[in-house]
């Protein structure tokens, strides 16, 4: 038993050991998380130059925040004199952290300028300022238009996505958990409240915990938020459930631990989403389209889109394949991905949401980017979406970001230049090399097989490990039911059986008794028989009187009258003697049968004694071996043995699992670097 356990033992460290380094000695190649067997010729430098020139920024403050890309400028924002005083800035740090993704620093800054001391973001670096030298000075109306439109709702939930892509991007944890910091403190300050039926917010306020990301919001909206808290309103500055997987997504990515009103929130929000997901009509919707699923008109598509974006960011942030990764060993195989977490961050979940994102807006080409990858069509589409250097800045409204929009208002005149940089500088990243194409298509499919074979070495030993732990929790069974029956045979059960096997030898021996008794007293009458038949006559004498007639003529009536009896006596057998031979018989046949049940009543009792002397022995022993912990010591054994098989079953079980997930997830990758329909460029 315990040979056996080692050896299985030994099998499983042997697996870890050739199947398992750590990352940190390895760290995870930069993968593509999209089709890359398509891939279209670059976007040229002079037109991304073009779009990075045509693009405006907002002007920047002394000591404070450098220009950064905005919209088209305002001339009914601020007084003149005011930084930015024509800065169209409202979603800038969501398109800023777009641009960050994509590789462009101008956007990676902005989002880092619109970030305060205290960890708060801001909707850009200008909105930061303007809360520390406008909002709340002396001569400010609170009430005003002006601070409703630049104080007000000084972020939202959709400017988060543009936080999370620069800390993935830039890999500044810090920053990130400083604002985590500051959302949980604020999260103690959220009021939620009823809404009248004209739309004001009632008198019936109550301070819950839960996370904000802004502070001023109730009150200073056209419109309830969207989304419900307990089922009143909690402001446009309150995070929605779903946000929380894209919280816990990034948490993952940068190795954070969420404050506690955070966790609590995201473990809330789970429940929600859990809920929301198995209603009918909605549990075909995958998590990371939730939000445009069930309120399309208050969260765009483009939000969803960036929720894929970022999950691709976190698997890559470089998002740029340029040349083969490192890539692992076999010894490595099943280290070489990170653990799952419940986020959509794995490559089918961020293919599949893609490519519905994609089937809903087929004209955008940010979404079959995500979805097909840079293919000639994807490359041809941004072209002809975004201005050319041919075409009048007049011509242009600058204060859209063109991917947002809805088909109706997709068209060049809407682009910001700013969002055609970043599709194209995206566009351009995503391209691989067909010879790195190549040698991953064929790496990952060896790697598939290689893990496969892991698999099922894996699942041959982790049935030997079961059969074995089934066996080592038998001989534990074994072992308690035997010192079970030891102590209550060395108690009860001893005295019950010695009694009854006692009784049934007292019976016994009496009735030898009553039978020898029987058999003396049968032997004394055999022989006082014997006795009498020898003291009796063979024959004894008897009369027989005949009658005697004189002979006469036929029918002569006077020849009765002459007849006269004789007697005559004779010798005849001794019917007595006859009749005490034949009670002799019978007394010799009692005998027999006597001698007989006294023979199987001696049986019984040696039977009997044997059984008691054997009833004797199995108490002291069983004495002894209670006194001398025998019993303690093989269950001792045995649980040592379960515990030992426990750990070895348990290690095999993680074992199939990680080649199993990593088997799966190697396939992924390929299925989503050639999908099934790779030989059409059409959507």
């Amino acid at each position: 038993m315990r040979k056996a356990t080692k050896n299985l033992l030994y099998t499983t460290i042997l697996l870890i050991i050739t199947c398992g380094h750590s990352q940190a000695a390895n760290p995870k190649p930069l993968l593509p998380i999209w089709p890359i067997t398509n891939i279209g010729s670059a976007i040229d430098d002079d037109t991304l130059t073009m779009w990075r020139n045509k693009g405006d920024r907002c002007a920047g403050a002394r000591n404070a925040y450098t220009p950064f890309p905005s919209k088209g400028t305002r001339k009914d924002m601020l007084p003149e004199a005011f930084p930015g005083a024509s800065c169209d800035d409202g979603d800038q740090t969501l398109f800023n952290g777009l641009l960050c993704a994509s590789g462009i620093e101008d956007g990676c800054v902005a989002v880092a300028q619109a970030q305060a001391k205290s960890g708060r973001w801001y909707r850009s670096p200008h909105r930061k300022w303007l809360w520390s030298n406008f909002c709340f000075k002396a001569g400010t109306d609170q009430k005003s238009k002006d601070f409703r439109d630049l104080c007000a709702n000084g972020f939202s939930p959709d400017m988060s996505l543009g936080v999370m892509l620069y800390a993935v991007k830039k890999k500044d944890a810090n920053a990130y958990r400083r604002w985590l910091h500051w959302l949980d403190a604020e999260a103690a300050n959220t009021k939620i409240c009823s809404v009248q039926p004209d739309g004001t917010i009632g008198s019936d306020c109550q301070t819950i915990e839960w996370p904000r990301v802004c502070t001023h919001d109730l009150g200073y909206s056209e419109e309830p938020a969207p989304f419900k808290i307990f089922g009143k309103e909690g402001g446009r500055c309150a995070l929605r459930p779903p946000d929380a997987l894209d919280f816990a997504a990034v948490n993952d990515a940068t190795h954070t631990a969420p404050p506690k009103r955070m966790a609590a929130w995201e473990t809330e929000s789970r429940v929600t989403l859990k809920a929301i997901l198995s209603l009918p009509g909605v549990s075909e919707i995958p998590p990371l389209l939730l939000v445009s699923a069930t309120d399309p008109v208050h969260f765009p598509l483009h939000l969803d889109a960036t929720r894929v974006l970022l999950r691709m960011l976190i698997n890559n942030p470089s998002l740029r394949t340029s040349n083969l990764p490192k890539l692992p060993k076999d010894t490595d195989l099943l280290s070489f991905f990170d653990p799952l977490a419940a986020t959509g961050s794995d490559p089918i979940s961020i293919s599949a949401a893609a490519k519905v994102i994609s089937a809903r807006a087929s004209w955008n080409p940010f979404y079959r980017l995500l979805a097909e990858g840079p293919t000639p069509t994807v490359r041809s589409m941004i072209l002809e979406s975004c201005p050319t250097a041919q075409d009048r800045d007049q011509d242009i409204n600058k204060s859209s970001w063109l991917w947002e929009k809805e088909k109706t208002q997709f068209t060049k005149a809407n682009s910001m230049y700013w969002d055609c940089l970043f599709l194209g500088t995206l566009y351009n990243r995503m391209r691989v090399k067909q010879s790195v194409v190549s040698e991953l298509l064929d790496t990952f499919l060896q790697y598939a097989d290689r893990t496969d074979t892991i698999l099922q070495l894996a699942n041959r030993n982790l049935q030997n490990a079961e059969a074995a732990l089934g066996l080592a929790q038998k001989t534990l069974d074994e072992a308690n039911r035997a010192q079970k029956d030891a102590l209550e045979y060395a108690g009860n059960a001893y005295a019950q059986q010695n009694q009854r096997i006692t009784s049934e030898l007292q019976s016994l021996q009496r009735q030898g008794a009553n039978a020898a008794a029987s058999i003396t007293g049968v032997q004394n009458r055999i022989a006082q028989q014997e006795a009498d038949i020898v003291s009796m006559l063979d024959t004894i004498p008897q009369s027989i009187t005949k009658q005697v007639c004189p002979d006469r003529p036929p029918f002569d009536p006077v020849g009765d009258a002459l007849c006269r009896n004789v007697t005559t006596i004779t010798s005849i057998a001794n019917p007595a003697k006859d009749a005490a031979r034949s009670a002799l018989e019978n007394l010799r046949s009692q005998h027999t049968l006597l001698t007989r049940t006294l023979v199987d009543i001696d049986k019984g009792i040696t039977q009997a004694q044997s059984e008691l002397a054997e009833l004797d022995a199995r108490h002291v022993k069983a004495l002894a071996d209670v006194s001398s912990k025998v019993f303690d010591l093989a269950i001792k054994q045995a649980t040592a043995d379960l515990v030992l098989q426990t750990r070895v079953t348990q290690g095999l079980r993680q074992a199939v699992a990680t080649a199993r997930e990593s088997h799966a997830r190697f396939l992924d990758y390929v299925s989503v670097w050639r999908p099934k329909n790779e030989g059409s460029d059409t959507h």
